[in-house]
This record gives structure tokens, sequence and C-alpha cells, in this order.
């Protein structure tokens, strides 16, 4: 464990991702960043890099810094670590779409309907969207100029759906 251990006090010391960047190139920079620092990191560890291998832990620690949200024990959430891990199961998932995921279920829905009741898209006057409370804050982009702001905005993927069709 203590390669484990050196390369997550590497990589909390590159924790990034926030939600105001949605709908920009940093976005998806996220995901890549943070694999790279995971990749880079054990790498590191392995070649002798020293970092604080208790970064979890004590004063001035990765989540005194950054906050747990949930309030989640961190005792707990550390004894189910790797039990199983989530790349196993449940697996991966691919998404369906190159958008925002909050959108995919409302356009699940509009595809089903679409199809089920022929509709085209000069009959639509407009989309009523409703979503359970908080589940769609990544869809920050309401009028959408580019097509980085379109992916976060349910408004562009409906429209889209409804004249391309897909």
């Amino acid at each position: 464990m203590g390669e484990l251990h050196t390369a997550w006090g590497i990589a909390a010391s590159q924790s990034a991702g926030l939600i105001r960047n949605f709908g920009t190139m940093t976005k998806p920079f996220h995901a890549g960043n943070a694999a790279r620092v995971g990749v880079t990191s054990a790498w590191l560890a392995k070649n002798g890099f020293t970092a604080d291998t208790n970064i979890f832990d004590g004063k001035n620690n990765f989540f005194s810094t950054y906050g747990t949200g949930d309030g989640e024990p961190f005792e707990k959430v550390l004894a189910t670590l790797g039990k199983p891990w989530s790349m196993e199961e449940p697996r991966i998932y691919v998404k369906r779409w190159p958008c925002c995921y909050c959108n995919h279920r409302p356009l699940s829905g509009m595809i089903k309907l679409i199809k089920e009741r022929g509709i085209r898209a000069d009959e639509v006057l407009s989309v009523d969207v409703g979503f359970l409370p908080g589940s769609d804050t990544a869809l920050v982009s309401f009028n959408p100029v580019t097509g980085l702001e379109g992916k976060f905005s349910i408004e562009y993927c409906t429209s889209a759906l409804f004249l391309d069709g897909k």
C-alpha cells in the first residue's frame, strides 16, 4: 500500500474540476487530466518520488481542505474501496450521446415518444422537460452559441433531436 498511498498524496495535490467550466473546452479536460494525474502519480511513486503517505488523515488532510460533501465518514468510504471497483461492477458505462449525461434520460424518453406517436419537428411548438430537484445542475447553457455550450443545454439537445432526428 506504500506506493498507492504515495500516489494518492501526489494526485490529491493536483485535484480539480469545477462545474463552472461545463460548456467549455476545460470540461472534457477534467477527465483527461484526472487520468493523466493518476497515471503520473503512480509512475512517480513507483520511481521513488515522495509525498505525504497519510494525505487523508490528520491536520490539513485532503478532506479537511476540500470537504467530504456528503458527510459520509471517511473510514466507512475507505472500507468499501475496491469492493468492488466500479470499473468491474457495474462496469464502465459508455455515453449514448456526446452531451451532458443530464440530457440522456429526457432524450431517451423523447425518442420513444417521437417513434410511438410519429411526431415531426414541424408539428412541435414547444417542449417542456422536467427534472428531479438538483438533477439538472450541470445543464448550465440555456441559450447556447457554441457546440460546447450545446452539450450542456437541454434546450439545444431537444431541438437538435427534433430537427436532426437523432
